[in-house]
């Protein structure tokens, strides 16, 4: 099973995602990038979704830090924000991929499924 690290500093959004996506993934949540760099350091993640506008540390900043510490991992950047700008920003940032808030879970699904590597069919539940 595929392990996924949700920094989400939002409680109501941080537990809707993890309850969606515990039946086919583990889901790790954090609600600080400190927190989570802290499990990072000894636990190994496939795909970290990251809300980029955490209290505790900007976005890019824990994405460089996360990389320092684990440099092949997956992450998406989580934002409320949209638009070409913005999405070309991040990924110029080294995010792998971005996913605009609100979450469409379809959306949501086909996106990590197109990063995590191999055969990547799942049923899930609509």
């Amino acid at each position: 099973m595929y392990r996924v690290a949700l920094i989400e500093d939002h409680d109501d959004t941080r537990e809707m995602l993890t309850i969606l996506l515990s039946d086919n993934y583990q889901v790790d949540a954090f609600n600080s990038g400190t927190s989570f760099l802290e499990t990072l350091a000894t636990t190994t993640f496939d795909i970290a979704l990251m809300d980029i506008r955490l209290p505790d540390v900007d976005g890019v900043d824990l994405l460089q830090r996360s990389r320092a510490i684990q440099p092949n991992l997956q992450v998406v950047a989580c934002t409320g924000l949209s638009g070409p700008v913005i999405h070309n920003t991040l990924l110029e940032s080294g995010f792998t991929a971005t996913l605009i808030k609100p979450t469409d879970f379809e959306e949501l699904i086909q996106l990590m499924e197109s990063l995590l590597p191999g055969d990547n069919a799942r049923q899930f539940a609509a």
